[in-house]
């Protein structure tokens, strides 16, 4: 009298989905088994690669009493009695011992090669996943290599969609994520707000300008360009993000590293504030700034001469050089 039904199932090799769906859409393969005195029919179960199968089992004689089905290759070994269902592979849905006539296995599974067994192809959507996202690298690259070709690499062109995203993406990784989730901790006072506004006037207005549109002879010819930070893009970084990118700056950029890289330093905090206000600011504070950016000598010099005419006196300049006049 049988005790065992042994099931040899033999593996056939396919290649992978390209795409995760196909796997999903995948059809259950139905496979039925008679149980007879001469042992099971068929002998030998062909399944193609990460498609789910099902085994129903029907016994056909009293000359036997199959009490599991057992699969070598998957180490599955499923109860077809009455007691001790347990999951193998898949589940049992109805179990069968001397006193029943039949009985349905069913193991959800993808199978591998080398016997192992895949829960719902599960793996092979992500190898199908992983394989999709390999192939867009791939072609990114390719379009990088042919824009360089193409363009060369000047410093004048506008950098394409797909180098904006990447540098927004990679400027966002840089960041920690426990400095991306910190808060101000200065205080938005007068005293805050007019020290950011002078240090930003003196050391971040010759490529941000003033107003923070980047509308500047460096900020335009940047690579990639200063951006205006009035916009949403900057406006909707954490103040976490804005102050890492003051202290610790954005590679291949042209935006230093600024401060010491801790998270205390209130200089950099209260130019955080200053950058909300950037949309704010009035033409009274913009005009303020004027008088704080930094002052080249020859530009000094024209200021004093400007000063000294309105004053009603000579020049000192002029009455240096008499035969420039």
């Amino acid at each position: 009298m049988l005790r065992n039904l042994v099931a040899a199932v033999a593996l056939l090799a396919s290649a992978a989905p390209v795409l995760a769906k196909e796997s999903v859409a995948a059809t259950v393969h139905r496979v039925e088994i008679t149980v007879t005195d001469k042992g099971f029919q068929p002998e030998r179960i062909a399944v193609k690669k990460g498609d789910p199968l099902e085994l129903v089992v029907t016994r056909k004689t009293d000359d036997t009493c199959a009490k599991n089905i057992i699969i070598p290759d998957l180490k599955v070994k499923a109860a077809l009695h009455g007691h001790g269902h347990r999951r193998a592979g898949g589940r049992v849905r109805r179990g069968a011992g001397c006193d029943r006539r039949g009985s349905t296995v069913t193991v959800a599974a993808s199978l591998a090669p080398g016997g192992a067994m895949r829960s719902n192809g599960l793996v092979t959507r992500i190898l199908a996943a992983v394989g999709a996202l390999a192939l867009v690298a791939a072609a990114a690259a390719v379009v990088a290599v042919l824009a360089v070709v193409r363009r060369g690499l000047s410093a004048r062109e506008q950098p394409s969609r797909m180098e904006d995203l990447v540098a927004r993406g990679a400027r966002r990784l840089s960041t920690p994520a426990r400095v991306r989730g910190l808060t101000n901790p200065v205080r938005l006072t007068p005293e805050a707000m007019h020290g950011a506004m002078a240090h930003w006037a003196d050391h971040c207005a010759t490529c941000h300008a003033n107003n923070g549109s980047g509308d500047t002879p460096i900020g335009k010819n940047l690579y990639p360009k200063a951006p205006d930070m009035r916009l949403a893009e900057t406006q909707n970084l954490t103040d976490g993000e804005l102050y890492a990118i003051i202290e610790n700056g954005i590679r291949l950029t042209g935006m230093p590293a600024w401060g010491t890289g801790g998270v205390s330093n209130e200089e950099s905090w209260a130019l955080v504030h200053f950058i909300r206000q950037l949309p704010k600011l009035t033409p009274a504070e913009l005009e303020q700034m004027q008088q704080m950016n930094p002052r080249s000598p020859h530009e000094m010099d024209e200021e004093q001469q400007e000063s000294e005419f309105l004053q009603g006196s000579e020049p000192a300049h002029a009455a240096q050089h008499p035969a420039q006049r």
